[in-house]
């Protein structure tokens, strides 16, 4: 794994929408790169006696951790995120350690933990439009994470599930882990399906469904055929999803069609209240696939 760790920690910032704290600055004078890199070094150190800086550079350092190969760590976008936050130092640089902890952890195989991979429903509008492309079938490699569309309105993206955050998946790291991209969907889901064994929540209000699961996830449940398969028995014509926010998923029957006009209303109720909106347009399933609803 003597590759540059790219990891450089961006932490889905546009996708996934997580911020740190909004404290106000200090008047206090901003380390240079090669004061943020000691600053830096001398955390890691602490945290991590087992490890050796090989050399080092501004906002970059090569190391080793015991008698793993050697990594070198690119700080820049760390280093880009302090100067916006500079109150938030310690909290950047420790959820970056934390995270690179777990990126350390070795299988038996010494390759990076594959079951951290997982799939995360999110808008395509979210995505720079620089990057779209319609009609993608497959994941592509953007300049920073792999996607793939699941229909105009909704895209995949493929990420690091970490303790504290998560982290773009990268098409040199399938690579490495000798995922191809036929592959990566069903992996993901899989290990979709372990994190949220026994975790599902299923209820009904006024004659709809609603799905809920952890915070991240529930709108990948969209992913998981055989819920759909299920759902699919108890309902007249084919099923509607409305993904409102990032927790909820509100199901319908096409038919009748005041099932379906109660379904647009919890899912517009929860759009304009909850945290995490995403979308109120209707999706349809239809042999075994979903696709945006057009009446």
């Amino acid at each position: 794994m003597s590759r540059a760790v790219a990891i450089s920690l961006t932490y889905l910032w546009l996708v996934l929408g997580v911020t740190g704290s909004t404290n106000p600055v200090q008047a206090e004078a901003l380390l240079n790169p090669d004061q943020f890199t000691g600053r830096f070094i001398t955390t890691l150190i602490k945290e991590e006696p087992g490890l050796t800086v090989l050399n080092r550079a501004p906002l970059s350092l090569r190391i080793r951790l015991e008698s793993q190969d050697a990594d070198v760590l690119d700080l820049g976008n760390l280093y880009r995120q302090y100067l916006q936050n500079p109150n938030d130092i310690d909290f950047l640089v420790n959820t970056h350690l934390r995270v690179l902890r777990f990126y350390w952890q070795k299988s038996d195989k010494g390759r990076r933990i594959i079951d951290r991979i997982v799939p995360l429903i999110r808008m395509a509008e979210s995505l720079p439009e620089s990057i779209m492309t319609n009609g993608v079938e497959s994941p592509i490699r953007t300049q920073d994470f792999l996607f793939e569309n699941l229909t105009p309105d909704f895209i995949i993206v493929y990420a690091f599930d970490f303790p504290d955050s998560f982290s773009w998946l990268e098409a040199g790291e399938l690579q490495d882990l000798g995922v191809g991209l036929d592959d990566l969907r069903n992996l993901a889901v899989d290990n979709l399906r372990t994190i949220l064994k026994d975790r599902i929540v299923r209820r009904t209000q006024d004659g709809v469904s609603l799905f809920l699961a952890d915070d991240n996830y529930a709108s990948s449940l969209l992913l998981l055929g055989e819920l759909w398969d299920k759902e699919e028995k108890s309902t007249e014509g084919p099923i509607i999803a409305i993904v409102p926010v990032r927790n909820l998923i509100v199901v319908s029957g096409s038919q009748p069609n005041e099932d379906l006009q109660t379904a647009k209303r919890i899912a517009g109720e929860a759009f304009e209240t909850e945290p995490f909106p995403l979308s109120t347009r209707p999706l349809i399933r239809l042999n075994g696939k979903w696709e945006s609803y057009r009446p």
